[in-house]
């Protein structure tokens, strides 16, 4: 790291830790393809002055594989919906131009991604890795597809991940933001979300990453451009009330990260002695069967002659010299 001239770089490290721990820091989570990583690019737009016309490009998607912003990213699959693109968790700063403030952005991998259970402990254990480096957290935003009229298999599998993996301290400072949706178009109840503190409910019709520009023309350009304005004046919503909120130790994730470890070490303990009573079982079985054929080598049969006395219907004499 190069420091600037005249410059303790001690205390310079002090500065830009004390300079990160005053950034709003927001957890970025959902469903695998409600759209987070679209939130990102419409972020990336709004803080880097993107128009419809000359789109701002953080996160690589399907219609815009190229990045035009300067972001590390971590995206895979692009063209799959099924699967979580994110594959780790990304650290997205932006700078408002006019208050200078910094916020920071932590773009998570999707959870209920369909490669099944073992990926969503992965993309679990990612996330609660990240945010524990974060020092605290600001505010959590949900991602949801708004227009799900019914609630999915995979939709509940996500609702239960959120529920057992997001400490409730957390989630006392939570935005929703529906997208692909309208306000007075959605008919998604956010109390099947079973969060108990104040939700923060904001609609975005995304479009403009979803379709292939070439393809804009009258009305539909005019509508997309409708619909640009705006979830920008969202963003600008949203950005002031992560505003009001205060900044949450993330205590409760070391914490639930201890007794996630605690868990796996104890089930890891739980095989490893299950199998040993398999072996053991094993072993009997063998033991069993190894008596039993030394049994029959040794088995013999014989006859043996037995006479009875019996009555009978007529008269017998037995006589004896």
């Amino acid at each position: 790291m190069s420091y600037p001239d005249s410059v303790d770089p001690a205390l310079f490290l002090i500065q830009q830790r004390s300079n990160f721990e005053n950034i709003s820091k927001v957890l970025l989570i959902g469903e695998t393809g409600s759209g987070k990583s679209t939130i990102i690019n419409y972020l990336a737009n709004y803080f880097h002055n993107g128009t419809l016309n000359n789109l701002n490009i953080a996160v690589p998607c399907k219609y815009h594989p190229h990045p035009t912003e300067h972001f590390s990213h971590s995206e895979s699959n692009i063209h799959d919906n099924t699967q979580s693109k994110t594959s780790s968790c990304t650290q997205y700063i932006f700078t408002d131009s006019n208050t200078n403030k910094q916020y920071l952005f932590l773009d998570t991998p999707g959870l209920s991604d369909t490669r099944g259970h073992e990926q969503n402990e992965m993309n679990i254990n990612h996330m609660i890795d990240a945010i524990t480096d974060l020092g605290n957290l600001t505010s959590i935003i949900i991602v949801v597809n708004g227009s799900i009229c019914r609630l999915t298999r995979q939709f509940r599998r996500f609702i239960d991940l959120l529920i057992g993996n997001i400490p409730d301290v957390i989630l006392e400072n939570v935005l929703v933001i529906l997208t692909n949706v309208k306000k007075h178009e959605s008919s998604f109840d956010l109390s099947v979300l079973n969060l108990h503190g104040n939700v923060y409910p904001f609609y975005m019709q995304n479009g403009a990453f979803a379709s292939d520009s070439r393809m804009w023309k009258g009305s539909t350009r005019e509508e997309l451009q409708s619909n640009w304005e705006h979830s920008m004046h969202q963003i600008k919503s949203i950005l002031q009330t992560v505003d009001s909120f205060k900044q949450i130790s993330i205590d409760s994730f070391i914490q639930l990260k201890q007794t996630r470890n605690d868990i796996r070490s104890v089930m890891h303990q739980a095989r490893l002695e299950l199998i040993q009573i398999q072996k053991i079982q094993d072993e009997l079985s063998q033991l069993e069967q190894a008596v039993q054929q030394t049994y029959q080598i040794h088995l013999q049969e014989q006859t043996i002659e037995k006479i009875e006395i019996v009555d009978a219907n007529y008269h017998s004499t037995l006589c004896a010299k």
